[in-house]
């Protein structure tokens, strides 16, 4: 009788299935809660950062761009930008929103000093949107090159993907950086960079009749800038995990090193829709009756409640950051909205606007005023209402407020609408 081999009882023997590690749900986070934790803008009068808050400078005048009536203009340029352009690009936008992101480049890795590094010891995800309103081939040109810079820098983070976005506003801020369908990052930079000192951006405000020149000084100068902001998406809430809970426990300082307390949250912003400024001079009234429906009113404790009276109230700003007041009528619509809404605050005081310290930079306008809003609420439990009133029957609102004051409020339901 033969002898089985081991070598046959080997083939007989079935191989042990390896157990199935079960794969990670994906992270779902909350389209509703955004939170801005640090940002970064390039300004023709400097840089606005947390610690970095520049003086006003004049404009300059530019022999080279030329006004309707035939005048030189005065602009806003910002200083020592990139020399270097490929020589694929020959659209005159598109080289200086290239040479302003790619100065703006330089910023990109003491933004990124905010992100703490995964516990795992791995680097943490990092989404990449650009703000932009390049389009069609010479948008992918500057894409691409986006992309390929990004791809040869040595950074804390690993960039997930690279993307590019219609301009962004203020009432569809959520929208825009919402993750869709597809697999996301926790971190989203937000890249933006504007120029209107060039032959088309010149072409535009005259289109628009808002150019100010010698003949007609009340109006927006041609000005640029670029912009970074680092925002942290909030995972959903799961049923075991109640907001209430969270409140209710104090955070340890390892998670305030990490971040989590850090920051300003945005809730979900609106556009308010009201009769043209140039024909009725009552955009305050509506803007005033857009926010009451929108916002907590300002209003006291009654005298017996058991509640302590919190500060900031939610609705009620401590600060406003607009993006112009040089087109007609807006420093008087903004202060009689003060004086009628909240008269706590000075619009010189407790106020700032882009177009004070870059001019008029265009779509990225409501990046600057983001990061002007992170600036002036430092180190403060405050929040800032922040206006874009350049356009005539339209004005986009959105509060942000710093993380403490935010924990104060759980009930808020709201999400981005249209007030009329």
């Amino acid at each position: 009788m033969s002898k089985t081999s081991i070598y046959d009882q080997l083939y007989q023997r079935r191989p042990t299935p390896e157990p199935k590690v079960p794969e990670a749900a994906p992270v779902l986070y909350d389209p509703q809660r955004l939170y801005l934790i640090d940002a970064i803008t390039l300004t023709p009068s400097g840089r606005v950062a947390k610690d970095d808050w520049p003086e006003p400078v004049a404009p300059e005048r530019d022999v080279s761009l030329i006004g309707p009536h035939g005048e030189t203009l005065l602009v806003y340029r910002v200083p020592e930008l990139v020399d270097q352009v490929p020589v694929q690009l020959t659209d005159a936008a598109a080289i200086k929103e290239w040479r302003l992101l790619q100065t703006w480049l330089d910023e990109l890795i003491a933004l990124l000093l905010s992100v703490p590094g995964n516990e795992d010891g791995g680097l943490p995800d990092l989404d990449v949107i650009w703000s932009t309103d390049l389009t069609g081939h010479v948008r992918d040109q500057v894409h691409t090159l986006l992309r390929d810079t990004l791809s040869a820098l040595r950074l804390p983070v690993n960039v997930q993907r690279v993307e590019s976005c219609r301009p962004l506003a203020l009432h569809t801020l959520h929208q825009q950086l919402a993750p869709g369908d597809q697999p996301a990052a926790p971190w989203v930079l937000l890249l933006g960079a504007g120029s209107c000192v060039h032959a088309p951006g010149v072409s535009a405000l005259s289109h628009q009749q808002c150019l100010a020149t010698t003949t007609q000084p009340v109006g927006l100068r041609p000005g640029e800038a670029a912009s970074g902001l680092l925002f942290k998406r909030q995972p959903l809430l799961s049923e075991k995990i109640r907001p209430e809970k969270l409140l209710s426990e104090t955070p340890s300082s390892e998670h305030t090193d990490r971040g989590d307390e850090a920051g300003w949250l945005l809730r979900p912003g609106f556009v308010c829709r009201h009769p043209s400024r140039d024909r009725q001079r009552r955009a305050a009234d509506h803007l005033d009756q857009a926010l009451s429906e929108h916002f907590a009113e300002h209003s006291s404790q009654p005298e017996h409640s058991s509640q302590p009276e919190q500060s900031p109230d939610h609705g009620v700003p401590d600060f406003i950051v607009v993006d112009t007041l040089s087109l007609p009528g807006r420093s008087v619509e903004l202060a009689t909205l003060l004086m009628k809404r909240y008269p706590h605050i000075d619009l010189i005081e407790h106020g700032a606007a882009v177009d004070a310290l870059c001019g008029w930079p265009g779509v990225v306008a409501p990046l600057i005023q983001l990061a002007l809003a992170a600036a002036l609420t430092e180190g403060a439990e405050a929040s800032v209402a922040v206006f874009s009133v350049n356009q005539d029957e339209t004005t986009p609102v959105i509060m942000l407020e710093t993380r403490a004051s935010a924990h104060s409020d759980t009930s808020y339901q709201g999400e981005g609408r249209v007030a009329s």
